[in-house]
């Protein structure tokens, strides 16, 4: 599977609009559905489309698939910073997101160059299935601890003392 400059040039931009379009569907899409359930369908269709890139031999099938990926990625990304950020209100757990971010941006491309050491895609698929994974378990934890703080802040409240 050989694909040319022009047709990754070509995947990015197409991913890059088709995010945009996603961005707006699941803003539409969040006022009828959880952050859990929108969060959890994103994750198994983007599961989906990483088995879809791992194990096809097509080069248009694989860049396709790519597209999907760029799309589904930062719909998740843009639902786990608004999960986050409806459910923190003490701004906590929010704040870390584009520390965390810049990271992934920084260190997602070397290590899935690093784990293409055959010559295909298997590597990047496998590298950005982990992320997935990882970052999804991340929200469900600081949803979690936030819900905590917030139980928490409302038991003081009502006790009479003065919130911190």
């Amino acid at each position: 599977m050989q694909a040319s400059t022009e047709d990754v040039g070509l995947v990015l931009a197409v991913g890059s609009v088709m995010a945009v379009i996603g961005g707006i569907l699941t803003a539409v899409v969040d006022k009828k559905y959880s952050h859990t359930t929108i969060i959890v369908s994103l994750s198994v269709i983007n599961a989906a489309v990483c088995f879809g890139m791992a194990s096809t031999n097509d080069t248009t099938s694989f860049l396709g698939f790519s597209a999907f990926y760029i799309m589904l990625w930062n719909m998740m990304y843009a639902r786990y910073y608004t999960a986050l950020a409806t459910t923190d209100k003490s701004g906590y757990f929010s704040s870390y997101g584009p520390e965390i971010g810049t990271v992934g941006l920084a260190a997602g491309p070397i290590v899935a160059q690093a784990a293409t050491a055959t010559g295909d895609f298997q590597g990047q698929v496998s590298v950005g299935a982990v992320c997935i994974v990882v970052a999804t378990v991340m929200v469900f934890i600081g949803l979690g601890k936030s819900k905590i703080i917030e139980s928490g802040v409302a038991t003081r409240d009502r006790s009479g003392h003065q919130k911190a």
